[in-house]
């Protein structure tokens, strides 16, 4: 099917006493059940990740993959199982956007993706999202959680990335194939924790 539009849903590591993810992440899967039901010609939707940097470091044993249980809640509200993708590798926002991007191509590349995102969160991905995408894709943020706190590393977080990704050529992401999660940015953020 021929499709124009991805919604992609980007996990965030749940808390581990509740299992529940930060409010932002809710209320941008609620965004995509909306506009998954207002749309005539239904969009692909994309959950992705698996579990975060910080749970695999510390052997956390997490009931569920992220990418899994953002579908549970789509489907749960009326999103077609049909309609979604489950980007199950990923273990950051770097990872989450080169694995998508591998599923938006095997998908027949919608023209255009929707990324619902804490207002916060929206700079880094954008920068991370261009530098991966490239040209190919015509990206939409739609903020979501305006009452959000933004997280206490979000500034560090773009940095590091920015810096990391600076030397790849913009939308050549095989670039990255060989350096997910042993590079120098992964050893910086298993220091810091």
């Amino acid at each position: 099917m021929d499709r124009r539009e991805a919604i992609i849903l980007l996990g965030s590591q749940p808390d581990p006493t509740t299992w529940h993810f930060p409010r932002h992440v809710y209320d941008a899967l609620n965004m995509a059940v909306a506009r998954y039901g207002a749309a005539a010609s239904k969009p692909l939707v994309i959950t992705s990740g698996d579990r975060s940097l910080k749970f695999y470091r510390d052997d956390v044993a997490q009931p569920f993959r992220e990418c899994d249980r953002m579908a549970d809640h789509l489907i749960e509200h009326g999103v077609s199982q049909a309609d979604i993708i489950r980007e199950r590798e990923s273990r950051d926002v770097i990872s989450n956007l080169y694995y998508v991007k591998r599923e938006l191509i095997q998908a027949g590349k919608p023209r255009e993706i929707v990324l619902p995102l804490a207002h916060w969160r929206i700079p880094r991905v954008a920068m991370v999202l261009d530098k991966i995408f490239g040209a190919e894709f015509a990206a939409t943020y739609v903020a979501v959680s305006p009452e959000s706190p933004p997280a206490s590393d979000e500034h560090l977080k773009w940095e590091m990335q920015r810096r990391f990704l600076e030397p790849m050529p913009r939308g050549q992401d095989t670039w990255l194939a060989e350096r997910f999660y042993d590079s120098w940015l992964y050893h910086f953020w298993a220091e810091c924790d």
